[in-house]
């Protein structure tokens, strides 16, 4: 083979081709195919001056602006966005007082809400009424707080904490849509939305940051004592919240209607406890794998 020659596969054999008769660029960025017949690769310019291109793009344009316009105008149809803001519409004052509650409950006499539930209202003008800023940086905050509880045990990894917000939010929405099917099933209405029932059930994050946290500090003998405290609390503030919400359902179904709501009471309320200790426990105790010994 003679320098400055390649082979090319055909269907038959490898036959040399002079490598002066593959492509060559010409002026203005042309090519010559096979057979010498010049090909040119699209542009920009080329594209605009394609009526069809030009058309497709119009239309692309047209088509994104109308669908962006249809979902600003019906987003609230859907997924009722501007309600989020009154359970984010909190101040300093009732978050502490909110946190106070959920950890002192037996203290707190009042639990009926002092507004129209037709009508959203902030949470900081109703210490009753449930909100969404208390959950959401609950949850933030425990998952950090597991991430430096994995830390002290010397497993921590980036995706750790990844599973962890992910397990989570799993089983706050499988509790979420357990309680709502039950309210489904058994026939019972009440003034809940759903955004309620994920205000209500987020609350026991707070009480999963303090078993984490009295955990790291003070050990699992502290750890056993503010897990029956929160237990207790936790157990007690949602029967007291949900109460007074589903009271009115017994009017209209008699005995029955109240048999009824005693039974979401008691699996709502007795879910709070049971996944406390099973989020916590099995990070609080765990044993590292022995070692073999030779």
């Amino acid at each position: 083979m003679e320098p400055g020659e390649v082979y090319q596969r055909s269907s038959s054999q490898y036959a040399p081709i002079p490598q002066q008769q593959q492509q060559q660029p010409m002026p203005g960025g042309t090519f010559f195919q096979d057979g010498g017949v010049p090909f040119s690769p699209p542009n920009i310019s080329n594209m605009a001056n394609d009526p069809m291109a030009t058309a497709a793009i119009h239309y692309g344009s047209h088509l994104a602006q109308t669908g962006g316009e249809y979902m600003q105008q019906n987003l609230n149809q859907f997924v009722a966005t501007h309600r989020f803001k009154y359970y984010f519409a909190v101040d300093t004052n009732y978050v502490l007082r909110k946190l106070g509650i959920l950890m002192f409950p037996f203290i707190h006499k009042d639990w009926s809400c002092h507004y129209n539930k037709a009508e959203p209202v902030a949470p900081r003008y109703d210490i009753n009424a449930p909100d969404l800023y208390i959950p959401v940086m609950s949850f933030v905050t425990y998952t950090l707080l597991v991430g430096i509880m994995l830390g002290t045990q010397n497993r921590f990894s980036p995706e750790q904490l990844g599973f962890t917000s992910s397990s989570q939010l799993a089983w706050l929405l499988a509790e979420v849509g357990l309680v709502w099917l039950t309210l489904y099933v058994l026939g019972i209405t009440s003034d809940l939305r759903w955004l309620d029932i994920v205000a209500l059930l987020g609350y026991k994050y707070v009480s999963m940051i303090v078993c984490i946290g009295v955990a790291i500090a003070a050990g699992q003998s502290f750890y056993y004592i503010i897990l029956i405290w929160t237990s207790i609390t936790s157990t007690y503030f949602m029967i007291q919240s949900l109460r007074l919400s589903l009271q009115h359902t017994s009017e209209g179904y008699e005995g029955g209607g109240s048999r009824k709501r005693n039974y979401v009471l008691i699996i709502t309320a007795l879910l709070q406890p049971l996944l406390i200790f099973w989020l916590t426990w099995s990070l609080v105790h765990y044993q590292p794998p022995k070692l073999p010994q030779f």
